[in-house]
């Protein structure tokens, strides 16, 4: 709820955000100062959002252990998914992360606040009257017991002719809940009657969930950087291989050269000695020619 003075710079707003502890918030010529917590069940639209992070205010513990953080980083799922609530939240879909998931490997990302609303019911009253001093609701619900908190929401006619209507919500205690039917003190049992409707909304819990979105991101952030650290050591190892097998590959073109060589200069040496061989046959065979003649010229003498 909200209540207070406003409208120019300088005056003073009130917040009265849990019911029965208000907070006082300045607003100036900068905007509105907030000196605590502001809780909004609902969604924010802003142009422009910043946060503090002056250093003077802080304790610096080192910096943050990328390769770490990008482990953490793949464990977290990105889930699709829509609001029970669709009159509060809408019916589009979601892809973002579930607070339970993330706590489970990145718990300072994840907030517990002491109370929160929880649309596990979501059903409307079958009937409602009061005695007593305590409201009864007729309603078949496994998960409602004694001792619970549910927010339930009243729609009262006001019975004038232009047949207004009052809405009103609050959360109570369940004092008793048997054969389906529910009691509990309001504050607004004056206003019931058999014509009030009673939607049961669902259970206040004592340890709702909220995800640090700046926190996962400043992961991924993390995350990011050993990505491309990782990337720069790969570039360079691979220039180093790059290098070797260039080294690896001038020496295999210097043995293929020397191979080369040896081939060639084989073949030079197999040339010469045939053309040694070659002149060799062609002296023997003078020797030949001259013994013929030398012999026939001997047999020519002997007669």
């Amino acid at each position: 709820s909200f209540w207070g003075t406003g409208g120019t710079n300088d005056q003073t707003l009130v917040f009265d955000l849990d019911g029965d502890n208000p907070r006082i918030y300045s607003h100036t010529s900068d905007g509105i100062e907030v000196d605590d917590k502001l809780i909004v069940d609902g969604e924010v639209t802003a142009t422009n959002i910043s946060s503090a992070s002056d250093k003077r205010v802080k304790t610096i513990l080192g910096i943050s252990d990328s390769g770490s953080d990008l482990a953490i980083l793949n464990q977290i799922e990105i889930t699709d998914y829509t609001y029970k609530d669709q009159v509060l939240n809408g019916s589009r879909p979601h892809k973002k992360v579930i607070a339970q998931q993330v706590e489970d490997y990145f718990p300072w990302a994840v907030k517990k606040r002491k109370k929160g609303l929880v649309p596990d019911i979501m059903q409307l009253a079958d009937s409602i009257w009061s005695k007593d001093g305590q409201v009864f609701l007729s309603l078949l619900n496994d998960s409602i017991d004694v001792g619970d908190r549910l927010k339930i929401i009243f729609e009262h006619d006001d019975g004038d002719r232009l047949k207004k209507t009052t809405d009103f919500e609050e959360v109570v205690e369940i004092l008793d809940y048997r054969d389906g039917v529910m009691a509990f003190k309001s504050g607004h049992i004056g206003l019931l009657d058999a014509e009030t409707k009673a939607f049961v909304y669902g259970h206040e819990v004592e340890d709702f969930r909220s995800v640090d979105y700046d926190a996962i991101a400043m992961l991924n952030v993390s995350a990011t950087q050993e990505i491309y650290k990782q990337l720069q050591e790969q570039k360079e190892n691979s220039a180093i291989r790059i290098a070797e097998l260039q080294e690896q590959n001038n020496k295999l073109q210097e043995q293929l050269a020397a191979l080369a060589q040896e081939k060639a200069n084989g073949r030079e040496q197999v040339k010469e000695l045939a053309d040694e061989n070659r002149s060799l046959k062609e002296a023997f065979k003078k020797l030949e020619d001259k013994l013929d003649i030398f012999l026939s010229q001997s047999q020519l003498v002997e007669k």
